[in-house]
């Protein structure tokens, strides 16, 4: 369901960080008896859940544009997107001519509509009119694989000339949670700081599985001192040997979920 707010307080109310709350992923579940069921879920033990840690407010905006008009589209694309972390909040500021009803601004956000707006406001011709927030879902922001375009189209009745209103102008701003991908490098929602040391039993090479690239590593590996993980050294002896074969064949052929738990 698309929603649409009016006001500038109603963005920074939509745009509060979900990691202040006391559920901050939005599933329903109090994150503290989350963490106390699953302690795994809160691997860095700051109270806060891991997948919200992985969040950041962040905020891009198109600037002004030029306000369109007669079914003529204004169109401008952001590049270096992050990741929408969930609904984004996009507030829509506009000036021109907008003082009749059908006189709308229609917005296409990576393709997908958002509109007419400006339908309910009636100032006088080339004043800005009062902002509209628009909820945009993290699965539209993220459609572009970090480009997000943007498309203004004014409805027949808009005259977008200069001429008409020399500083009439169209912009989008977005405020919300982006997901940092330096955080979470492999995209499992497990903070990297998390993963780096975790070993789970017979895998050599870190895919959470103990199989024969593992043996084969092991074996390039073997007898070599000063070694860590990536050697052989299963036990953290620094010593490739006996000991780090048989925990290798014990756990041969297991399969492992992102927290080293048997599937």
């Amino acid at each position: 369901m698309k929603r649409y707010v009016t006001g500038l307080a109603s963005l920074a109310l939509a745009a509060a960080p979900h990691a202040q709350t006391e559920d901050c992923n939005g599933d329903g579940v109090e994150d503290s008896a989350q963490i106390a069921a699953e302690p795994m879920l809160d691997c860095d033990e700051n109270g806060v859940l891991d997948a919200c840690d992985l969040r950041v407010e962040s905020e891009f905006s198109t600037g002004e544009l030029p306000s369109p008009g007669g079914g003529v589209a204004t169109t401008t694309t952001l590049e270096g997107v992050l990741p929408a972390f969930d609904a984004t909040p996009m507030m829509i500021e506009a000036k021109g001519d907008f003082s009749l009803r059908a006189e709308t601004i229609m917005v296409t956000v990576n393709g997908a509509e958002f509109g007419p707006l400006f339908n309910q406001s009636f100032p006088a011709d080339c004043q800005p009119l009062d902002p509209v927030v628009i909820e945009v879902p993290a699965s539209v922001i993220n459609a572009g694989g970090g480009s997000v375009t943007i498309e203004f189209t004014g409805s027949a009745l808009v005259n977008g000339s200069l001429a008409f209103c020399s500083d009439a102008f169209v912009r989008a701003t977005f405020v919300g949670g982006t997901m940092d991908p330096t955080l979470d490098s492999n995209s499992n929602d497990i903070l990297d700081i998390c993963e780096q040391g975790m070993m789970c039993p017979g895998d050599v090479n870190g895919d959470f599985r103990s199989d024969n690239v593992d043996f084969l590593q092991f074996l390039v590996g073997f007898g070599k001192v000063d070694a860590d993980l990536s050697d052989g050294d299963l036990d953290g002896d620094g010593v490739v040997g006996g000991s780090d074969l048989i925990e290798l064949l014990v756990a041969y052929g297991t399969v492992y979920d992102s927290f080293c738990q048997e599937l």
